[in-house]
């Protein structure tokens, strides 16, 4: 036996129930699977409620949403959680706000719904294309680019959307399909924004660097002191910037404009 692990180095050939090294030690890497080696958050697949911890193992980072499922019957019955895992956006205060009961909820966002929030909000506005000036307006706190404060408490309010998560924290995770980093209501307003500004014509480079530039304006209405824009905000701006790419945001705005003429 490995005493550093408490492992058997070979397989039990003879296993006998309560018998067994592997029943002793609890060392069956079968009944104790562990995908990631950290705590998961699991939260329902079809209304997206929060279940509960498990694989308390460490300080958790990774998500999970899907079912429970029982293999065979009787006292052969075994449950397992069938479902897919995501990374959290803000892996440091993401799980503190689940843990402490803020987050309740994970919202799945469907491409559709993403595209329906940039188009209303003018983001295929051909002319707004490689406009600074207006983007920048636009982009203000509470401007229609501000989408975490003018847009998802709107449509995502009986979910738990607040209206100044700031200071009224958000109840809500959001997940846009196919992806998988879940992004709490700011963060998914800088996802938006992003997507938003690349769409327009400005590169990641630039957004990033222009949030980095609005985070250190001490005349900025950012509800801090100035510093640099957090690891956090910028992986959620780099993820929505990419979602554009993704799906053809800017020849779906050339295309708006060759009809438009």
């Amino acid at each position: 036996m490995d005493t550093r692990v408490v492992r058997w180095w070979s397989v039990d050939p003879k296993t006998t129930a309560f018998l067994s090294p592997y029943a002793s030690m609890t060392g069956n890497p079968i009944l104790y699977n562990d995908q990631y080696g950290d705590t998961t958050y699991r939260f329902n697949q079809t209304d997206g409620k929060y279940i509960g911890m498990y694989d308390l193992d460490a300080s958790g980072q990774f998500g999970s949403f899907g079912k429970f499922r029982t293999i065979g019957e009787g006292t052969d019955a075994l449950t397992q959680w069938d479902g897919e895992y995501f990374n959290f956006a803000d892996p440091i205060n993401d799980p503190k706000g689940i843990q402490d009961g803020t987050i309740t909820q994970l919202v799945f966002v469907s491409e559709t719904e993403i595209y329906d929030m940039l188009y209303d909000q003018g983001a295929f506005n051909p002319d707004d294309k490689n406009r600074p000036g207006r983007f920048k307006k636009n982009s203000e706190g509470g401007q229609k680019f501000d989408y975490a404060i003018s847009v998802l408490p709107y449509r995502y309010e009986k979910q738990g959307a607040t209206y100044y998560p700031p200071s009224d924290p958000s109840h809500v995770l959001f997940l846009p399909e196919g992806e998988f980093t879940a992004h709490n209501q700011m963060n998914f307003g800088n996802y938006l924004w992003a997507a938003t500004g690349f769409t327009l014509g400005f590169e990641i480079a630039i957004l990033q660097m222009g949030a980095h530039a609005n985070s250190r304006n001490p005349r900025a209405p950012n509800g801090h002191e100035p510093e640099w824009d957090s690891e956090d905000d910028q992986r959620s701006i780099k993820k929505g910037a990419y979602h554009a790419i993704k799906h053809d945001y800017r020849e779906k705005l050339e295309t708006i404009r060759q009809r438009s003429k």
